[in-house]
């Protein structure tokens, strides 16, 4: 059977957009660890 789907070609990110990304996701990372570290102080 052929395939009628085109091959996924690779996206070329950009290094900007590839920061930016990092940089919210870190941000998001962090956020995370504080909310965590939270959490253990109620439990506590």
């Amino acid at each position: 059977m052929i395939n009628s789907r085109p091959a996924a070609k690779t996206a070329n990110v950009s290094d900007d957009r590839r920061e930016a990304i990092r940089s919210l996701y870190m941000e998001s990372l962090q956020l995370v660890e504080r909310l965590h570290r939270r959490l253990l102080d109620v439990i506590k």
